[in-house]
């Protein structure tokens, strides 16, 4: 299988023309003739993400985000995404990125059946089914807020969660949620009538708006949010190309200090 072969497999589950106009999918580095000996799965592509692909003899990472995502006049090796696209380049390695089709095609639905949410729907409702970003959906049985706390923590295997209480929500039966930073994304989420959102890196003046208007929200490292994901990915993967999928992230240390 070369690259062209394995990216038109990909399409078929995860469609690229779902990706948002400003977003940057598809295969970022590399040429489409190449062969595809292993393929390394991972949420970010850093260096030390490149050296264990190298090791485990991924010639191709699939990453969430886009290594390049703005764009660039120079490629300046001193940089960050420089030293990753030099490194990408002396390996031999190809780089595709799945980001806002697997936002639409998977990710969110994959956090919301690790909550056993019922009836999961598009949290955007006036857009089509097809383009959802955030979901919708029923708890089985409604849950006070410190239950419901655990149950994200532990289904999704955090290490910790920032808790914004609306203190007119003594119970939560509604949830929405998207994954990565779905600040704005709150107020389609009090159209929904949810009792509480869930998303990462929440800005001031949406929580404010947020809580005024009577919704909770969960806010989750960004990080740890995204990467549960993987493991549906890996599979819906594992479906349609014939190779080893392995996933690797570099290790986070992620320090929550409490006074």
């Amino acid at each position: 299988m070369n690259i062209k072969e394995l990216l038109s497999q990909i399409d078929k589950i995860i469609p690229f023309n779902r990706s948002e106009k400003w977003d940057n999918s598809g295969l970022i580095i590399g040429n489409d003739e190449m062969i595809v000996s292993n393929i390394c799965l991972t949420l970010d592509i850093t260096p030390e993400v490149i050296d264990q692909a190298t090791a485990s003899d991924c010639n191709v990472i699939i990453t969430h985000h886009p290594l390049i995502f703005d764009p660039i006049n120079a490629i300046d090796t001193s940089t960050f995404v420089g030293a990753s696209i030099k490194k990408t380049l002396n390996n031999n390695i190809a780089v595709i990125t799945l980001h806002t089709n697997w936002d639409k095609s998977g990710l969110n639905n994959a956090l919301a059946s690790a909550l056993n949410l019922n009836n999961i729907r598009t949290l955007q409702p006036n857009k089509n089914e097809e383009d959802r970003i955030g979901v919708v959906g029923e708890l089985s049985q409604t849950e006070n807020p410190g239950n419901f706390l655990k149950i994200v923590k532990d289904a999704w295997n955090l290490s910790h969660v920032i808790f914004h209480e609306a203190k007119s929500k003594k119970v939560f039966s509604r949830v929405a949620l998207c994954g990565g930073a779905g600040s704005g994304l709150w107020i389609d989420a009090f159209y929904e009538n949810a009792d509480v959102y869930i998303t990462s890196e929440v800005k001031r003046h949406h929580r404010l708006a947020a809580l005024y208007k009577g919704l909770s929200i969960i806010e989750i490292d960004h990080y740890e949010m995204e990467s549960f994901s993987l493991i549906s990915l890996k599979e819906l993967l594992e479906n349609v190309i014939d190779t080893n999928i392995l996933i690797i992230n570099p290790s986070t240390k992620i320090r929550v200090l409490t006074r």
